[in-house]
C-alpha cells in the first residue's frame, strides 16, 4: 500500500471522488434492477429514517479512528523524543574530558547509517527514524 500513499494528493482526490461517482450509479442501478417500480416509493419510506442513524455510526466510527490516530501520533512523539534524548547524552559523553571520542562517534555514525540507510529516498533525502520499542545500546 505505500504505492498508494505516495501518489499525489490530486490523484488521491480525484480517483476518490471517481470511486465515489461510480458506488452512485452503481447503488441506483443495483435499485432500479432490484426493487419493482410499483414499490420504489415505499423503499424511500423505509430509508429516509435510517439516515440520521447511519450518519451517527459513521460520526461515531470517525471520532474512534481520529481517537486511535492520536494516540499513535503520541506514541510516535515519545519514541523520537526518547532518541534524541540518547543521541544528546551520546554526544555528551563523547565530549567529556578525557573520553576517548573517536570510538564513541565511529559506533555513532555506524548505527545512524546502518538504521537510516532503508529510510533514505532516491534523492537521497532521509527520514527521521522509527525504531519501535528498541532500546539504544548507549545507555
Amino acid at each position: 500500500m505505500t504505492w498508494l500513499t505516495s501518489l499525489p494528493a490530486a490523484v488521491l482526490v480525484i480517483s476518490g471522488l471517481v470511486l465515489a461517482l461510480l458506488v452512485v450509479v452503481g447503488g441506483r442501478l443495483a435499485v432500479r434492477a432490484l426493487i419493482p417500480a410499483a414499490d420504489r416509493e415505499g423503499a424511500h419510506t423505509i430509508a429516509a429514517p435510517l439516515m440520521p442513524a447511519l450518519g451517527a455510526i459513521f460520526a461515531l466510527l470517525m471520532g474512534l479512528t481520529l481517537a486511535s490516530e492520536v494516540g499513535f501520533l503520541a506514541s510516535a512523539q515519545g519514541i523520537v523524543s526518547s532518541e534524541a534524548a540518547d543521541a544528546s547524552r551520546l554526544a555528551w559523553a563523547a565530549t567529556n574530558p578525557g573520553v576517548d571520542s573517536e570510538p564513541i562517534q565511529s559506533a555513532q555514525e555506524r548505527e545512524d547509517s546502518s538504521e537510516r540507510g532503508h529510510e533514505r529516498r532516491r534523492d537521497g533525502v532521509g527520514s527521521l527514524p522509527f525504531r519501535g520499542r528498541h532500546q539504544s545500546p548507549h545507555r
